[in-house]
């Protein structure tokens, strides 16, 4: 067998797909393997140039653009109004402010930014969360008395 022959069988490997061909001959054994690569998740980028994807032949996976509901789009309009107020520390939660124990806030209370909402109490210290927002109080997502952790969302404000 020449080399004209063995350029021309692996030609015919990689024309017709096959993985592998072995051959066994008097006194010659010949295997020629064909590695396979997974095309569908490739993206091809062509430069600014006169070269155009099209001449690129690449199986690619179309997918089926998601239905967007209206009332999702709602939701994220209404979620664009509203500012979340986020633990600074990482304490016991207290709505009672050091000055007016008799005031707590509820959901619905008008509240100005910069105005007291709580007291995170960290090692025997209380320290104040005020507000970054005016509006009114959509939700107190902690409970009085409870411990929070760093970041943890306290309220939600309705601007």
């Amino acid at each position: 067998m020449n080399l004209k022959e063995v350029q021309s069988l692996i030609t015919s490997v990689a024309k017709f797909g096959a993985s592998e061909l072995k051959l066994d001959f008097d006194d010659t054994k010949i295997t020629i393997k064909a590695k396979r690569y997974n095309t569908n998740n490739i993206k091809v980028l062509a430069p600014n140039s006169d070269v155009g994807v099209s001449n690129f032949k690449v199986p690619m996976k179309v997918e089926a653009a998601k239905d967007i509901k209206l009332s999702e789009i709602s939701e994220e309009i209404n979620n664009l109004n509203q500012v979340v107020i986020r633990s600074p520390f990482i304490g016991t939660f207290s709505l009672e402010s050091s000055v007016e124990k008799s005031k707590k806030l509820e959901v619905g209370d008008f509240v100005e930014r910069g105005d007291f909402l709580c007291a995170i109490e960290a090692l025997k210290l209380m320290n104040q969360v005020n507000s970054d927002a005016s509006g009114n109080i959509k939700e107190i997502l902690v409970k009085d008395k409870t411990p929070v952790e760093f970041g943890q969302p306290l309220f939600i404000i309705s601007i």
